[in-house]
């Protein structure tokens, strides 16, 4: 042990302000105090010594009190001197093991930081100008550091997956039903109203402009093709329709046959019994060509009393064959107007496509015409096949 004086000097040649100077044994720590205290007696101030003796066991055991993490190195030092050696925290199983002193005098020097051990940790202000310090092993914030990584890599995993699954929902949901939705908005335009919705029923929103749309859709439909009286296609759409059965026919080298109906002394039955009893033979004619219609087959009002009826892929006796059919059905018919009974004819008049003499819908349409007239001239009531005259 040191004598007083000793210790005097030491406190006197130390750093300005320190009144503290720390030294140890094997198995104790002193502290050792300077105190001044003013002697009334003598007018002078008395410089006396208080050393605190401090088990080192017992403090050891303090410091490890001071932290919760396993493998840690807590020990005392001053001035980057070590004052107790560090003791280890590990668990029963002793994976981390306490480094050297000299290890960790030489951390003291390097910011705290030991390359293969762990880092220093100084959670505690200084006590008595010492410093309690804390040795964390590089493998506990390694784990925490490799812990979190997992986390984040896992989070990012998990929100990448329900950003791909919310991109296929609004993909089936919203993109694909309004896709859709835009190809048949140009179909339409296009008067193809061949395509199909293809969208599936649902309760939300798209469910219900779906719905809606093929509602409206039909309806334009109903109004842009076909003729409200009579229910066969107007001529607008008959000539877009001829246009296309031709385009097929000359393509695939196929035959196609035009029959023009007039229904006989229209005129007569307007002036006789009023408009709505014309109105009536009129519908009366499209249901009768609706009846004989086949599915490929393209009823049409041409305008006024005149229909034409545009059979793809079918020659001109066969055509000759279907409106003699037509024409029977009309001939038995009878409209009732007030009372009275009315039973009117048909005039047909037959034309083909030609290569040579009518490869257009204005020619076949002018030959169906003339073949017409030629029906009238004979006597009405009956069917006329254009033959040209070459």
């Amino acid at each position: 042990r040191r004598n007083a004086p000793w210790l005097l000097d030491d406190l006197k040649n130390s750093a300005p302000g320190k009144s503290s100077f720390w030294f140890h044994s094997h198995d104790h720590l002193y502290l050792a105090l300077a105190l001044t205290a003013f002697n009334s007696k003598n007018n002078k101030k008395d410089q006396n010594i208080l050393v605190a003796e401090i088990n080192k066991p017992a403090l050891s055991e303090f410091i490890n009190s001071l932290t919760t993490i396993k493998g840690s190195v807590l020990y005392l030092s001053q001035g980057g001197k070590l004052l107790i050696p560090p003791v280890s925290t590990t668990d029963r199983g002793g994976k981390f093991k306490a480094p050297e002193f000299s290890r960790i005098q030489a951390a003291l020097t390097k910011d705290g930081i030991l390359e293969n051990q762990g880092r220093i940790y100084q959670p505690k202000p200084q006590l008595f100008s010492s410093r309690i310090s804390i040795l964390i092993p590089r493998s506990f914030y390694q784990s925490r550091l490799s812990i979190l990584r997992d986390r984040i890599i896992t989070a990012l995993l998990i929100v990448a997956w329900c950003a791909i699954w919310i991109i296929f929902i609004i993909a089936q949901r919203i993109v694909r039903p309004v896709q859709r939705l835009n190809k048949l908005t140009r179909d339409t335009i296009a008067f193809n109203y061949t395509s199909e919705l293809e969208i599936k029923p649902s309760d939300d929103e798209i469910g219900d402009l779906s719905l809606n749309f093929e509602n409206m859709r039909l309806k334009i439909k109903d109004l842009v093709t076909k003729d409200q009286l009579t229910h066969v296609f107007n001529r607008c759409f008959l000539m877009h329709i001829f246009e296309l059965a031709l385009l097929k026919a000359l393509r695939l080298e196929e035959t196609l046959s035009c029959i023009m109906i007039d229904i006989d002394y229209f005129k007569k039955v307007n002036d006789t019994f009023g408009h709505q009893a014309g109105d009536e033979v009129l519908a009366m004619v499209g249901k009768i060509l609706l009846q004989h219609t086949r599915d490929y087959d393209t009823p049409a009002r041409y305008g006024g009393e005149k229909f034409i009826f545009i059979l793809p892929d079918t020659p001109s006796d066969t055509a000759g064959k279907i409106a003699e059919r037509i024409r029977r059905a009309m001939e038995q018919q009878t409209v009732h107007i007030e009372g009275q009974r009315i039973n009117c004819t048909l005039s047909l008049g037959i034309a083909e496509l030609d290569k040579h003499t009518a490869n257009t819908t204005e020619q076949i349409i002018s030959h169906a015409g003339t073949a017409l007239r030629r029906a009238k001239d004979n006597g009405r009531n009956q069917i006329s096949i254009f033959v040209s005259a070459s």
